[in-house]
């Protein structure tokens, strides 16, 4: 087993790791079938709460095909286990463990911590060991436990997959999901010598001055679609918990993954654009929730990406941040520091004027450049081996921009 794995970790060492999700089509199944996926996810909860309610959770006997359950009316119950594989029982058993294990690990750190609590919806599945609990046949996928197989939207993502790693089985708004870990091998990047410094905002979300001198502004903003707070009215006028209240939650949960959907969508093709764009990236650490002081701020934050795009943009090797301290907004190209406060355009006692949004991404280029004065961003191995390249000399036209 341990040789196994250390052999598995090896091969995978030179292999970049992602994760794809793809759609279920559900066009393409049996009645019987979308009932037996969420039935799946039933007997998923029955047998997680089943080992929590054990004597002994870490022994718990995953081989055995019957557990006790409670109806709406509290009385026991004994329910056979048709649907769910023994794979899938035994990485429930694991999850509970492992909760459990946190729990210990918490406790001991000096945090107050509970018990842990019956779960009322289980959403999602483990799958753990490709050509075992699944296996991709083109643009079909086999489940352990299922006779028939599914349909797979998205399946053309995967053609550059090298190695399959755990899966998982996801039940969102009435719809099923395939999350699958892929290793893939890594791709050269092409150099192209340039910088940017983006400057983030409510009016203007995103201001961007690179190093050729070239601004743009950007609007990642998505509002909330009247269909959804129709929705959202219809809602709390239902009984909670009643049969119309759980039809027209459905409804709302899948007006509201549309609108997550778009979020991450605009989320990702940004971020992809910067880096593939500019070899450095220079922003400042925004504290974007601070900036919820008033409703039309709030109204502002929610509706836009902007802490996905900052978080994103900061696990990329391209991304440089600059010292959170730093005056952008306030500091004149003279040195003199001016409150600037809700103006738009920056005005200057020694005659400098420009607009606000690119004066502050102008000074957050400069200061990045002056910080970290490389045009291109290695390997991060390389660098920590090697130590910094020599800068090439900058133009003094980048450092007045």
């Amino acid at each position: 087993m341990l040789q196994t794995k250390k052999l598995t970790k090896e091969r995978r060492s030179h292999l970049i790791p992602k994760v794809y999700t793809l759609k279920i089509d559900k066009s393409k199944l049996a009645k019987t079938t979308i009932s037996n996926l969420h039935l799946l996810f039933k007997e998923a909860k029955w047998l997680y709460n089943n080992i929590l309610s054990s004597e002994d959770c870490f022994n718990y006997d995953t081989k055995s095909d019957r557990v006790t359950v409670f109806d709406k009316d509290k009385v026991k119950n004994e329910v056979d286990l048709t649907v769910i594989s023994s794979q899938v029982k035994q990485s429930l058993k694991d999850r509970v463990k492992q909760n459990i294990l946190n729990l210990n690990k918490s406790k001991k750190s000096g945090l107050r911590v509970g018990r842990l609590k019956f779960k009322s919806i289980i959403n999602t599945i483990e799958l753990k060991q490709p050509n075992v609990t699944y296996k991709l046949e083109g643009n079909k996928l086999r489940i352990q436990g299922f006779k028939s197989k599914f349909t797979v939207n998205g399946i053309e993502q995967l053609k550059d997959v090298v190695e399959f790693g755990e899966a998982k089985l996801l039940r969102n708004s009435g719809n099923f999901y395939f999350k699958v870990l892929t290793y893939e091998n890594p791709k050269t990047r092409i150099k192209t010598g340039k910088s940017v410094g983006i400057d983030f905002g409510l009016r203007t979300n995103l201001t961007l001055v690179d190093t050729d001198g070239k601004t743009s502004k950007i609007n990642v903003e998505v509002p909330v679609s009247g269909r959804l707070r129709k929705l959202h009215r219809g809602l709390r006028n239902k009984v909670k918990k009643s049969q119309n209240w759980y039809k027209h939650k459905v409804k709302f949960e899948k007006e509201h993954t549309k609108i997550t959907n778009k979020k991450k969508d605009l989320k990702n093709k940004i971020i992809h654009s910067l880096t593939t764009k500019y070899d450095q990236v220079f922003i400042q650490d925004e504290e974007v929730s601070g900036w919820k002081t008033d409703s039309w701020r709030n109204r502002k934050v929610q509706n836009s990406s902007l802490g996905g795009i900052i978080s994103g943009l900061k696990r990329k090797p391209e991304t440089l941040v600059v010292d959170k301290w730093f005056a952008s907004t306030k500091t004149c190209v003279c040195g003199k520091i001016n409150d600037v406060g809700e103006a738009k355009v920056y005005n200057c006692s020694c005659g400098y004027i420009k607009d606000r949004d690119i004066h502050g991404s102008t000074n957050i280029l400069n200061e990045g450049l002056k910080t970290h004065p490389i045009r291109c961003v290695e390997d991060v191995k390389t660098l920590v081996l090697g130590g910094w390249p020599k800068a090439p000399p900058i133009s003094q036209e980048a450092l007045t921009l």
